[in-house]
């Protein structure tokens, strides 16, 4: 699998702390190479829209993404709402 990152995305991961560009970096990898991994803790997040997922970066952010073929779209990052 191949990610993709859009704009929105390219943004969010800039002015994101660089201990947090690191760990998405990771999951990210873990993501392309087993999207079941548990520290990912992967799952639907229809607040976004139908196909849309949330993966977990660690306890207070997270990344969003879909799939478009055999692509992830990663489009964006934030702190956990809760």
């Amino acid at each position: 699998m191949r990610a993709r990152y859009t704009d929105d995305f390219r943004y969010a991961y800039s002015v994101a702390p660089e201990t947090i560009q690191k760990i998405v970096d990771k999951q990210i990898h873990l993501l392309l190479n087993n999207f079941r991994h548990p520290s990912l803790q992967s799952h639907l997040w229809p607040p976004h829209g139908p196909g849309r997922y949330q993966a977990r970066i660690n306890k207070q952010w997270r990344f969003y993404y879909y799939l478009d073929g055999d692509i992830y779209i990663i489009y964006w990052l934030q702190k956990h709402p809760k």
